[in-house]
């Protein structure tokens, strides 16, 4: 187990962002503890943009988890490198029921503000610094998302490195 989300010690090593932190937006998010003992994302969703000029999008909510240093400020990484998978136990509706989720890592690919990003390549296990999860679906209204862990998993079955195509960028762009 990876992150165990038991008490209220687990839940404050992760951070909330959302686009009215950064007055980008309206959204607002929260990571408490739900009733049934497990973490609860939870908030409200605005996609609405501010008349600014500015933004053109908006309407996320994120959680990730706090960064660990060592000494002289050296971040300290996961090092996920022998497992193929991130597994997470959630509920997301408060339905009764509750999702086994077993996501290859090479189905992973990079992003930044909810926009995939054009230069791609395979996540470096080795160096893994954070793990977040972001609500940007762009539907107004409350949202809710109850957490019980998130762990690794190795299966040895999978070979798979990268799953995207690769595409020849110029140099130029970064």
């Amino acid at each position: 187990m990876v992150f165990n989300f038991k008490n209220e010690e687990d839940i404050s090593k992760w951070i909330v962002t959302s686009d009215s932190d950064h007055e980008e937006g309206n959204s607002h998010g929260s990571f408490t503890m739900s009733p049934a003992g497990h973490g609860l994302f939870s908030g409200y969703l605005d996609p609405k943009a501010p008349k600014t000029g500015n933004i053109k999008y908006a309407g996320y909510s994120n959680i990730t988890s706090i960064s660990y240093y060592r000494s002289f400020k050296r971040e300290t990484c996961y090092d996920w490198g022998s497992y193929t998978h991130l597994k997470m136990r959630v509920r997301g509706d408060g339905r009764r029921y509750r999702i086994l989720l077993n996501i290859p890592f090479s189905k992973f690919y990079l992003s930044a503000k909810g926009r995939v990003q054009d230069k791609q390549s395979a996540v470096d296990l080795r160096k893994v610094k954070k793990v977040g999860i972001t609500i940007a679906d762009r539907i107004k209204g409350p949202f809710r998302l109850e957490i019980d862990y998130i762990a690794t998993h190795c299966d040895p079955s999978h070979t798979e490195e990268f799953a995207y195509e690769m595409y020849k960028i110029p140099p130029y762009i970064i």
